[in-house]
């Protein structure tokens, strides 16, 4: 039997994506979040004594390797040296091994996957075998796997692969468990042979919400157990809430601030898209009365004081708000709720050839529903004003 923690995907350093307006303290709290979530893996690891620890893939941002994340790195891998835990480290499209920065030795507890395809023994257990490589390059070629050794049943095999892999093609190597990387959600993702995302262990997006961590697994020869471990320090959610007995500006202050401090006892710090539903007349009239912007400014100001840190990101309401009563403004939104998806993008090709919106567009999709739906908004909320 073997136990060891699988994590993938650190990206330590990378800024967060898609939250806006933060204040000085919200701002300090993104900027530290990646390194602290490796500082909590290597904390669980000094606790728990895994026999070893895989890193698979994306383990920094980008090929350039901030200084500052690589002496976060270097400086965990020497405490899990001083407790004596191996650390095989292989790296993905976003730190490829070809790019330019200025390097760190690690302790010699670390052992790095070179490019090409290779197994390494560690003396656990009669021998455990670890089969992995690093990217080269930001593409590495699609049959990756197949340069993968079948492996034999005297000992326990484990792969390590950043991309995606068949079911068939896991059953043909048989591996006894295959660590999966390169994507942020955890999921397993076959059982019989076992292999699984460990996801990331804090997103850095708007769009990946819910918890985030890593997997402690355990390993014999035809059995796996897996343990997902949730210690993202700040998380990202969606919540919806009743509205519906909404009257006055400080029923939805008391609200929101209720929603705040539940959020506060389950978890640590996160950002919060509030969206309020079942809004009655009188209530919906309450939220137009004013913008988002300015609710969003006020209920923010409540909420800067308390701690642990929730930042309400976005706030919006789905109302039953009549319609336009001019068939000019009929057509606009019976168009809008026509269009595909190849329509949005061509309404929204000014956009793109824009070089900052651009590259904003490429690194948060565009939900076309949530679009549609603001849009539809922002209409009525116009004709109305009009």
């Amino acid at each position: 039997m073997v136990r060891f923690l699988h994590i993938s995907d650190l990206h330590i350093d990378r800024p967060f994506k898609g939250v806006t307006d933060l204040s000085l303290h919200a701002l300090q709290v993104v900027r530290q979040s990646t390194f602290l979530a490796w500082q909590k893996i290597v904390q669980y690891a000094i606790e728990q004594q895994p026999d070893f620890i895989l890193l698979v893939g994306d383990n920094y941002d980008g090929a350039s390797r901030s200084l500052r994340a690589q002496q976060a790195l270097q400086q965990g891998f020497e405490q899990l040296q001083a407790h004596n835990i191996p650390v095989i480290v292989s790296y993905g499209a976003h730190d490829y091994t070809d790019g330019v920065w200025s390097r760190f030795s690690y302790p010699d507890n670390v052992i790095s996957m070179p490019s090409k395809t290779t197994t390494i023994t560690l003396p656990i257990e009669g021998g455990v075998k670890i089969t992995g490589c690093s990217y080269q390059r930001p593409q590495m070629p699609t049959a990756l796997w197949d340069t993968y050794p079948q492996v034999d049943k005297k000992h326990i095999h484990i792969a390590m692969l950043y991309g995606e892999v068949t079911e068939q093609q896991l059953k043909a190597k048989g591996y006894d468990y295959t660590a999966l990387g390169g994507q942020h959600e955890s999921r397993v993702v076959t059982q019989q042979p076992y292999s699984a995302y460990s996801g990331t262990p804090q997103s850095t997006s708007a769009l990946e919400t819910g918890s985030r961590g890593f997997l402690d697994v355990t390993v014999t020869k035809g059995e796996c157990v897996t343990k997902f471990i949730p210690i993202a320090p700040l998380v990202y959610l969606r919540e919806e809430i009743d509205a519906s007995t909404i009257r006055y500006a400080n029923d939805l202050m008391v609200l929101s601030h209720n929603v705040c401090m539940r959020i506060r006892d389950k978890y640590q710090a996160a950002f919060v898209h509030l969206t309020l539903t079942n809004l009655t007349e009188e209530g919906s009239k309450l939220w137009h009365s004013t913008t988002e912007v300015e609710w969003l400014k006020v209920l923010r100001e409540m909420e800067s004081e308390q701690l642990p840190f929730v930042w309400l990101a976005k706030m919006e309401a789905v109302t039953n708000a009549p319609r336009p009563t001019t068939n000019a403004a009929q057509q606009v939104i019976e168009t809008m709720h026509s269009w595909k998806e190849d329509d949005w993008q061509h309404v929204l090709a000014s956009l793109y050839q824009n070089g900052t919106a651009s590259r904003l567009l490429q690194e948060t999709p565009i939900d076309v529903s949530t679009l549609l739906r603001e849009a539809e908004q922002l209409f009525l909320r116009k004709m109305q004003e009009s």
